[in-house]
Parts: structure tokens; C-alpha cells; sequence
């Protein structure tokens, strides 16, 4: 049996850890604005955008996370054909997208948040600087799902308390010598940390994958598409009109609305982690017959 115990020990440290990083990136963000009203504005309306993106983007992983667990509860030998289909799409999302923000990017800002001036200019260097932020976010993505389909959730912890101490400590040393870019480049390199991180943790998973024939690919991408047009319904088209729309409305409001977002993300953890508890452990109650008592106890918990 499942019970609340059990899901608890689970998703604890990753409650603690998002929070943790959530606190810990307010620091960084006020290092990384410098005390400038147009920094946070352009920096904010960014992070926003990668996180609609990621979102977005990241159903093919989470299509990944659905089908690896269910093939690691139930001993399926698929699940390193899984994984290195994933990663191979990964590295294509990551890479278009990077050329993508690189080429449009300016353009994008200028067209949908009505950015100009000072604002532009510095927006559209944090969002190139930013560029490879989501195929490392997917990458990451990835890599804590082996770690979660084992329960290993404390390592997962530590690496990303870590990481947000290493943007908090760039910000701090870069912002001040090269500016926004500072501010990208702490973000950048503590993904990069996490990335390296997870690697070594799950290196023989990875070694194992990359021996065999990907052949899964396609797999991924239809159970994926269905997630895509539920995150732009519930998710991406509310936060990039929502932003277009706060985006014109001037500098000074821009800014007070950055802030309020960045404290009301600290609200959505909670659920945030229980359900990605849920996809690790549906499978092993579906096996034994629990679906009900474990969605009770998964709502009760929440």
C-alpha cells in the first residue's frame, strides 16, 4: 500500500527544495536588477516567457516521465529506448529554440510586449544570453526522473539548493562588472551545475541508452502533442497575453507586477511537486490496485 507516509517522504525534500530555490531566487534577482526597475521589468517578463516555453516544450518530456515510470515499475527493458529517445529530442528542442530566441528574438519582444528603448536593448541581450536555458531545463527535466522512478529525491535536493547558491553568488560578483548579461550568465551556469550534476549521478542509466537503437521518438511525440494543447489552453496563452497586456501598461507598473509574480510562485509548489508524484507512482498503484486510495491520499496530502 501507498500511503500518506510513503508519499510524504517523497515529495518532501522536493517541496523544500523548490521553495528553497524560490527564496533563494528572489536574492539572486535582486542582485541581478541591480536596483533597476527596467532590469527587473525585462528580466521578469523573460523568465516568464521561457517558463511558458518550457512548459510548453517540456510535454515531451513529461510524456518521458509518464511512460519511463510506468516501464520502470513494471521491468521493462523499453525504458532505455525511452531514455535516449528523449534525450535525442531534447537536444532538437533545445538547439531550435536556441536558434530561434537568437534570430526572432528581438523581434518578438519588440512585436508582442511593445518593448523599445533601453528596455529592448537590454531585454533582448538577457534573452539571447538566455538562449540555451531550455534545453538545459529539459535536459535537467530528464535526468531528476531517474532519479525520482527510484525514489532518490534527497540527492535532487542538495543539488538544487546548491545551484541556486551558485546564481545567487555570481549574480553578486558578475551584475556589477557586466550587467544584465551577469544576470544570464548565473542563471546559465547554475543549470549547467545541475545538469553536470545529475549526469554523474545517473551516468551508467545514460552509457546504457546511448548503446542502443532509438526507436521510440515517434512514440513520445503523439502521446506528447495532447499534453502541448493542454499547457497552451490552461497555461501559455494566459501568461503571454496576461504579460503583453502588463507590458504596456509602463516600466514602474511592470515592475510591481514582476514581483508580485515572483512571490505568488512560491504558492504553486505544493501542487507542483505532488503532481509529479503522482506519474511516479500511478503505475505501482495501478499494479497493486490502489488508483482511489492513492489519488485520495496524493489530493489529501496537497
Amino acid at each position: 500500500m501507498i500511503d500518506s507516509k510513503e508519499i510524504n517522504k517523497f515529495a518532501f525534500p522536493l517541496v523544500l527544495t523548490n521553495i528553497g530555490q524560490v527564496i533563494i531566487g528572489q536574492i539572486a534577482l535582486h542582485f541581478a536588477v541591480n536596483n533597476s526597475s527596467i532590469a527587473l521589468s525585462g528580466i521578469s517578463i523573460i523568465q516568464n516567457l521561457l517558463f511558458a516555453f518550457g512548459g510548453l516544450l517540456g510535454a515531451f518530456s513529461l510524456s518521458f516521465n509518464i511512460k519511463s515510470s510506468k516501464a520502470y515499475s513494471n521491468r521493462q527493458t523499453n525504458r532505455f529506448d525511452l531514455l535516449k529517445s528523449n534525450l535525442t529530442l531534447d537536444l532538437i528542442i533545445g538547439v531550435a529554440f536556441a536558434v530561434f530566441v537568437i534570430i526572432f528574438g528581438n523581434v518578438i519582444l519588440k512585436q508582442l510586449y511593445g518593448f523599445k528603448g533601453q528596455l529592448l536593448s537590454l531585454s533582448t541581450i538577457y534573452l539571447v544570453f538566455m538562449s540555451p536555458y531550455i534545453g538545459l531545463t529539459l535536459l535537467n527535466f530528464s535526468l531528476t526522473n531517474l532519479l525520482r522512478v527510484q525514489k532518490k529525491t534527497k540527492p535532487i535536493m542538495w543539488v538544487g539548493l546548491i545551484s541556486s547558491l551558485i546564481d545567487v553568488v555570481l549574480n553578486y560578483v558578475l551584475v556589477p562588472q557586466i550587467g544584465i548579461k551577469g544576470a544570464a550568465i548565473s542563471t546559465i551556469v547554475s543549470l549547467a551545475f545541475i545538469s553536470l550534476s545529475y549526469l554523474f549521478m545517473v551516468y551508467p542509466m545514460i552509457l546504457k541508452a546511448l548503446s542502443i537503437t532509438s526507436t521510440t521518438k515517434f512514440e513520445l511525440i503523439t502521446f506528447g502533442i495532447p499534453l502541448v494543447g493542454q499547457e497552451i489552453l490552461e497555461s501559455v496563452l494566459f501568461i503571454m497575453v496576461f504579460d503583453a497586456l502588463m507590458s504596456r501598461l509602463g516600466v514602474e507598473l511592470l515592475a510591481i507586477y514582476a514581483v508580485i509574480s515572483q512571490l505568488l510562485s512560491i504558492v504553486s509548489v505544493p501542487s507542483f511537486v505532488y503532481s509529479t508524484t503522482v506519474s511516479i507512482y500511478l503505475p505501482e498503484a495501478e499494479k497493486i490496485g490502489e488508483v482511489n486510495v492513492f489519488l485520495k491520499n496524493i489530493f489529501k496530502n496537497s
